[in-house]
C-alpha cells in the first residue's frame, strides 16, 4: 500500500471512530504550533546523559555519552560501546518530527501525572519518514510534551515518558523508553554468551526499558 493510501485509511478509520470535529483539528495544529515555535529558537545542543538500559536477561553497564543536536535533524553521540545501546527515544524524534510535514487529529484528552493533557496523533507525510504514527500527550500549558508513543516501519512500537525541570527550551531532564525486547539488536557474539539466558526471548513479548538522564545542557 502506498503511503498516501495509508494516511488516508489511518484518518479514515479515526474518523469512524470518533468523528473529525474541526474545531479540535485548529486545536490539535495550535498545540504542535505552539511547541514547533519553541524548537525553532534551538539551533544546537550538547548535553551529557546517563543512560541505562533494564533488559531482565543481560546485564549491559551504564553508560555516560554525549550527545550533540544541529537543526534540522542531526544527532551524534560520543562513546565508547554505543553499538550495544538502543536509539529510540534518545534522538530526541519530537524534535524534529512536528517540523516536516505532517497530518493532526485530536484523540481527546487524559490525566497523565496530575497533568491534564491533550492527546494528539500525528502522522507523517514524508515519504521516507521511518515513522509511520505517533501520538502525543501534550501539556498545553507548560507547553511540552509528557508521553510520546512512536509506531515505525523498522523498530516496532515504543513509548517515551518525559521528566522536566528548569532546562531551556523546555529539553527533558529525563525520559524513559519502553519497547518489546525484539527491537533491541545486540551483536552475535554477546548473545551468544548469553545463549540460556536470552532464549528467554522466545517464550514471548518482552519489555525493555532504556532511561537517559540528561545534565550539562549547553544550547545555541
Amino acid at each position: 500500500m502506498r503511503r498516501g493510501a495509508f494516511i488516508g485509511v489511518i484518518i479514515g478509520l479515526i474518523s469512524l471512530w470518533g468523528g473529525l470535529d474541526l474545531q479540535a483539528q485548529d486545536e490539535a495544529q495550535a498545540i504542535l504550533q505552539n511547541l514547533g515555535t519553541n524548537f525553532d529558537k534551538l539551533e544546537k545542543f550538547q548535553v551529557d546523559a546517563n543512560v541505562k538500559v533494564d533488559v531482565e536477561f543481560i546485564k549491559i553497564k551504564d553508560r555516560l555519552i554525549k550527545i550533540r543536536f544541529e537543526k534540522p535533524d542531526k544527532f551524534t553521540f560520543d562513546s565508547e560501546g554505543l553499538a550495544l545501546l538502543p536509539k529510540n527515544g534518545m534522538q530526541m524524534e519530537y524534535l524534529t518530527l512536528i517540523g516536516k510535514g505532517y497530518t493532526s487529529i485530536m484523540a481527546g484528552q487524559e490525566d497523565v501525572a496530575g497533568v491534564r493533557t491533550k492527546i494528539i496523533k500525528v502522522i507523517p507525510e514524508v515519504e521516507n519518514e521511518d515513522i509511520i504514527l505517533a501520538q502525543m500527550w501534550i501539556d498545553p500549558v507548560a507547553n511540552r510534551i509528557v508521553k510520546m508513543k512512536t509506531y515505525t516501519k523498522k523498530s516496532g512500537s515504543y513509548l517515551i515518558e518525559f521528566s522536566y525541570k528548569n532546562h531551556p527550551f523546555n529539553l527533558p531532564d529525563q525520559i524513559v523508553v519502553t519497547f518489546d525486547i525484539s527491537a533491541l539488536t545486540l551483536p552475535a557474539k554477546m548473545m551468544s554468551e548469553f545463549q540460556p539466558q536470552a532464549e528467554k526471548v522466545k517464550e514471548g513479548p518482552q519489555q525493555a526499558k532504556v532511561i537517559v538522564q540528561y545534565s550539562n545542557y549547553r544550547v545555541n
